[in-house]
């Protein structure tokens, strides 16, 4: 089992796991409900406004479909800059199309500004 440790990875996990939220399409009040960690809590995580303990981040994982080491050592190589992230994500859901994905990652995106 990896350990999160060093700041930049505990900082990039909240990135990370908001990224893979959003690729699958759930929102935050629906992940929520599927892990019983409060939606502001959550987005506190995300926004690296809190530091989440191990725990909290595997049961993240395992509700996002996720393998919780694989999350952790890509926390620790760092994540994109968030308009580029956002760009392979757009990218990557034309691709696909999948227009109810696409819909909700919009409306995740105009929720921000």
């Amino acid at each position: 089992m990896v350990r999160i440790k060093g700041d930049e990875a505990r900082e990039n996990i909240g990135a990370l796991l908001k990224r893979k939220r959003i690729q699958k399409g759930i929102s935050q009040t629906e992940l929520s409900r599927k892990t019983d960690i409060k939606r502001t809590y959550l987005s506190q995580i995300e926004n690296a406004r809190r530091i989440p303990k191990f725990k909290t981040v595997e049961l993240i994982a395992f509700h996002l479909g996720e393998d919780v080491d694989s999350l952790i050592k890509e926390a620790k190589q760092g994540c994109p800059k968030p308009e580029i992230e956002l760009a392979i994500l757009l990218a990557d859901l034309l691709r696909s199309g999948d227009r109810e994905k696409i819909s909700k990652v919009v409306k995740s995106v105009r929720s921000l500004t």
